[in-house]
Parts: C-alpha cells; sequence; structure tokens
C-alpha cells in the first residue's frame, strides 16, 4: 500500500531501475511493462528503442521523478579508515505544503557516537532544506568489511528512513618522515 511504502526503510539503491531487452508488442504496435523502482529518490529517464520487422527504427525519452513528501539524503565520506573521526550528514527536505516539527536520529552498531546528540529536532518550512550533522568515529578493532547507519526524520505523520554502508578501507598509508 503507498502508505507502507512511505514509512518503509529505504536502502536499495541503484543505477539502472530496470532493463528489458526485448519486450514485444500487441498487434497495435503497444507493450505495458511494471516494475518497482528502487529506493533512489532521484529524476529518471525512461529510454525507448523500437524496431520493426522491415528494420525501421524509432526512439522515445521520457523522464519522472521519484520522491516523498518528507526525504532524507545522507551526506558521508566515501570510505573510511580504522580511527576516523568524521561527521555524518542527513540533508532533510520538506517537500510538504506545511511547516513540520522533525526528530532527526542516526543509529550504529558499528559507528560510535562523538557525543549525546543521536536525535536532534528541527523545524521546517514548507520547501525548506536542512542540514543536520552527526559526529561519529570509527573503531580501530573494525578494519574490515562495513559500517552500516541509519538515518530518520519523522514526526506523527510524515517519515523517511535511510539505511546506508560505507566501506572500511586498510590503513596502509606508509609515512616518511626525512
Amino acid at each position: 500500500a503507498p502508505e507502507d511504502l512511505a514509512r518503509r526503510k529505504r536502502g536499495e539503491f541503484k543505477d539502472t531501475a530496470f532493463w528489458k531487452a526485448t519486450v514485444e508488442t500487441n498487434s497495435e504496435g503497444k507493450a505495458e511493462l511494471a516494475f518497482t523502482l528502487p529506493d533512489n529518490l532521484t529524476r529518471w529517464q525512461v529510454e525507448s528503442v523500437g524496431i520493426t520487422k522491415d528494420t525501421k527504427l524509432g526512439i522515445a525519452y521520457k523522464e519522472f521523478t521519484s520522491q516523498k513528501e518528507l526525504m532524507v539524503i545522507p551526506l558521508q565520506p566515501r570510505f573510511v579508515i580504522p580511527g576516523d573521526a568524521f561527521m555524518i550528514g542527513a540533508k532533510v527536505f520538506n517537500q510538504t505544503g506545511a511547516t513540520q516539527r522533525l526528530n532527526v536520529s542516526f543509529a550504529s552498531e558499528t559507528l560510535t557516537m562523538t557525543n549525546d546528540a543521536k536525535l536532534q529536532s528541527i523545524t521546517l518550512d514548507a520547501g525548506d532544506t536542512q542540514t543536520v550533522y552527526f559526529n561519529v568515529q570509527a573503531p580501530l578493532a573494525l578494519d574490515k568489511g562495513e559500517h552500516t547507519f541509519t538515518l530518520s526524520a519523522k514526526n506523527s505523520s510524515h517519515e523517511d528512513t535511510v539505511e546506508e554502508r560505507i566501506p572500511i578501507t586498510e590503513n596502509i598509508t606508509y609515512e616518511t618522515v626525512a
């Protein structure tokens, strides 16, 4: 149901939403496809290329946007080295028609908060955007794999929750002193 999708945690992000190499049309030259979009909140482009049996070609493009009334976009580093102290940002977009009082939270089983601000309250006017930052540190003991974290912005009527991953890069940079 649309209500369930609006409150579901997002975590499946893809560059290509759907690919189908061959689609046969009906006798009127029409075809219909159905697929589930990944969790990206972005502008998508559909490209359709058609060819007839006598090699006539046609091409068409269509764009559409997938979005929510309340959206959280993570701001994170591309990778983390064990021991790094850094900030993870939650860019919150209010696409509703009203001012929203929101609780923005951070959670991770592997990253350590360097302060106690796991939850921050913000007020966003209709159409406004605000970024909230959380100070975190990567533990030295975890030197392989990835860190997983969750950012959430919600109130009683709107919610967006995003689960993201940051790969861990081994600290193999050699230091030379002269």
